[in-house]
């Protein structure tokens, strides 16, 4: 009751005041206020004009996407430059993996674009630019699908102009030898480039069980199915699988919870059926079912 020119009123810019309070400005020319009142809160939509490439390029302004890289983000930016030119310059090939000179070359590069950059961080991303990881593919992709929703939808801010990620704390802090670093024709020849055969040995022999197979859990297999890990590793001793075994460990609950089971079958390796953990029972032959599921799917 009271103040009625703000019934139907255009959206007014507010103040937050403080976690309860806020403020819609003067209302001096505005009758007196009674008492009650709804607020309705309203989003204004916002126009954003991106700089063409040229520009942008010239003239970067970045996201910053870890406080503690603030300064990464102008060297990384000059490195993806000079990465183009290396390329052309050197018949499209790019730096070898951990090779001290051809690092060394690309970190002169760099520096006849821009003088301020970081020497360590050049020479770091030289040695590994050849390689690919699949986790951080699967992070970027969804970060570019994020950003393709946001300019189909016209919802939520989009990133502006430059964004850059790395993850450099990941590597070895002794650095990877160049020989370790070496292809071995291997489908993660790519992973090797970057951390070396040793680790990749040792990701390999790694043993996970993963219970749980929801959003998080579903994406979780699948980076450690791309990585590598646990490659090494047979799930029961003499490759035995008994998923009665699995049913008698895992705890009951009310709650439905799934399953993804992975089995390794005659040197294959196979994700045989999604199950829920609300229907298992120990009374069923699982071992029957898991061998006539993957033999129906030979």
């Amino acid at each position: 009751q009271g103040m009625t020119e703000l019934n139907g009123c255009a959206p007014l810019k507010i103040s937050v005041l403080g976690p309860y309070t806020f403020s819609i400005g003067d209302t001096s020319k505005f009758g007196d206020y009674i008492t009650g009142g709804i607020v309705t809160q309203v989003k204004m939509s916002k126009t954003v004009s991106f700089k063409p490439l040229e520009v942008a390029e010239k003239e970067p302004e970045f996201l910053t996407s870890d406080f503690a890289k603030f300064d990464h983000p102008a060297t990384l930016h000059v490195a993806f430059k000079a990465l183009y030119q290396y390329r052309e310059a050197n018949g499209g090939n790019l730096p070898r993996p951990w090779n001290e000179e051809d690092a060394q070359k690309f970190l002169q590069l760099c520096k006849s674009i821009d003088g301020n950059v970081l020497d360590n961080l050049i020479l770091t991303f030289a040695k590994i630019c050849s390689g690919n990881t699949c986790p951080l593919d699967a992070a970027m992709g969804g970060l570019v699908a994020q950003e393709v929703l946001k300019a189909c939808s016209g919802k939520f801010t989009p990133i502006y102009q430059w964004l850059y990620y790395d993850a450099i704390e990941c590597l070895p802090d002794n650095g990877v030898e160049e020989a370790d670093a070496q292809p071995i024709g291997s489908r993660y020849d790519s992973q090797i480039a970057i951390f070396g055969k040793k680790f990749q040995e040792k990701i390999g022999d790694i043993k996970y069980f993963i219970v749980g197979a929801g959003a998080i859990g579903c994406e979780l297999i699948k980076n450690f199915a791309m990585i590598g890990a646990g490659v090494h590793q047979s799930m029961y001793p003499k490759d035995r699988f008994k998923f009665s075994v699995i049913s008698n460990h895992v705890p009951r609950t009310r709650q439905r919870k799934s399953l993804i089971i992975i089995v390794k079958y005659k040197n294959r390796i196979k994700i045989l059926k999604l199950f829920s953990l609300a229907m298992l029972s120990p009374n069923r032959n699982y071992d029957q079912i898991l061998r006539k599921t993957f033999m129906a799917n030979q």
